[in-house]
């Protein structure tokens, strides 16, 4: 799938995840496995926080910076892709769970539907299903 300079591939989804190494969630953590390829002749910066997961009921969520930070060691270079390069980049994203009684919450409980991946923040992206 392609948007913009960007090609993407989903390599993995784990759902239910209970933390990152030292993060944890106020849910639970689904996160994704993307391949990025710059198919464009210039460096090009893929941007993370321009990812989105849409929930099942119409939520669209952000990566959660700090565990994604924390899955991606190379840090702040993990970015910037060279012509014809492709980097492999983890997304965390928190999905609201139980409350704090451990009871449900229709709120509170929804699960992943779709993936919106952008090669730019002004692209309309491309939706892959997750759910």
């Amino acid at each position: 799938m392609r948007d913009g300079n960007f090609a993407f591939t989903v390599t993995g989804v784990a759902s239910n995840v209970s933390r990152t190494g030292s993060v944890a969630p106020g849910g639970s953590y689904t996160i994704v496995t993307l391949s990025v390829t710059n198919v464009s002749q210039h460096g090009q910066v893929f941007r993370i926080a321009d990812q989105r997961l849409n929930t099942a009921a119409g939520r669209s969520l952000a990566p959660d910076a700090a565990a994604t930070t924390e899955l991606n060691p190379s840090g702040p270079g993990v970015d910037q892709i060279d012509p014809g390069g492709t980097r492999t980049i983890r997304l965390a994203f928190d999905l609201p769970g139980k409350d704090k009684n451990g009871k449900k919450n229709d709120k509170k409980n929804d699960a992943a539907s779709q993936l919106v991946l952008h090669g730019a923040p002004s692209s309309s992206g491309v939706t892959v299903p997750v759910g």
